[in-house]
């Protein structure tokens, strides 16, 4: 079946185009009259964002279904997600497979706040609510989502890459789509170097001093290697950040916008977690939304993990940045190996 509309770029007549329509003095009084090169196109727009979401919803629901019993098949997403949200898709549907749970109800998404750079960049950032989800839910009203939507495939296709809760109160405001709210390069290096200071807190625990990392500082798996190294056993953690590609496409993110006061970061670091006990019937357990059900509870001489982190961070113009939300959650890439038995 041939993809609905989310997927294909809407560029309306209302579209903002910033084009130089009043000469110069120079050029009325007969100097130099050549062309100005006009501006790119924001790549949404606050009228076609809300399409684009309520084509996300349409494909994402008929999706669901697909993901459900008997099947389970989390690569049913694949039509609207990549990346991140795509390895969650993926590894919830194993683990509701494993549950031999229902299947799930559809649900609509609300546009809130949109940021839009320029066409060229391929992706914007986006915060929604899920009014029919989030009812009932103890400080609903106090969160909404963050997700990057990205261009990608042939024809090109609007997909969810990253998604992460966070308080609309904790992120900068969004300035005019367009160039207004496009990162430079700087800002983009800037922003790089500070997550990279955040995996390398995760692999040698010496804290960054230019971030505040607020929920970044005990991510799961920097929680499980602390208490594995307080413990009587003797057991090795480590976490090994793969990082940011420099060249970043699809599902490999850094996404930067420029908002009111400075910048706001959306990025996905992957994760490979190794942890290791060494010592005669000593336990690992595995704690975490999937781990246990994915990969069994039972004592392990080894688990080699692969996760995904999410971080949204705020960069002002002055003053300290700060990670203002984290979530990971183990994809099901990994292995674990049983105790060797004599």
């Amino acid at each position: 079946m041939t993809a609905p509309s989310i997927h294909r770029a809407r560029r309306p007549a209302t579209a903002l185009v910033a084009v130089l329509t009043a000469c110069s003095t120079l050029v009325a009084c007969g100097g130099d009259s050549s062309p100005r090169p006009k501006e790119e196109q924001p790549i949404l727009t606050k009228d076609s964002v809300v399409e684009v979401w309520k084509d996300y919803d349409k494909l994402n629901n008929a999706a669901m279904v697909k993901s459900g019993p008997p099947s389970y098949d989390g690569m049913a997403y694949d039509v609207v997600d990549i990346g991140a949200t795509l390895d969650h898709d993926v590894a919830v549907a194993k683990v509701n497979e494993v549950d031999d749970a229902e299947r799930g109800t559809p649900y609509t998404t609300v546009s809130k706040a949109l940021y839009a750079p320029v066409e060229s960049a391929g992706f914007a950032l986006s915060t929604t609510a899920m009014p029919r989800l989030e009812k009932g839910l103890e400080k609903a009203k106090d969160t909404q989502s963050l997700s990057s939507v990205v261009r990608a495939g042939d024809p090109a296709t609007w997909k969810k890459e990253m998604t992460i809760r966070v308080k609309p109160s904790a992120i900068p405001r969004p300035l005019g789509p367009g160039r207004e709210s496009t990162a430079s390069k700087a800002d983009v290096e800037r922003a790089r170097e500070l997550v990279t200071s955040i995996h390398e807190y995760w692999r040698t625990s010496r804290r960054p001093t230019g971030i505040a990392l607020g929920p970044a500082a005990s991510p799961d798996y920097v929680d499980i290697r602390a208490a594995f190294r307080k413990s009587k056993y003797d057991v090795s953690s480590e976490v090994l950040p793969e990082g940011i590609s420099t060249t970043p496409g699809a599902g490999e993110a850094l996404r930067v916008v420029r908002a009111q006061g400075g910048l706001l970061v959306l990025a996905n670091v992957r994760i490979r977690s190794t942890m290791i006990s060494h010592g005669t019937g000593a336990t690992i357990t595995l704690n975490g939304p999937f781990l246990p059900k994915i990969f069994g509870s039972k004592p392990l001489q080894s688990a080699r993990l692969t996760w995904n982190t999410t971080l949204a961070i705020a960069i002002p113009d002055k003053g300290k940045a700060r990670v203002v939300a984290e979530q990971s959650a183990p994809t099901t890439k990994g292995s674990v190996t049983p105790p060797k038995r004599s």
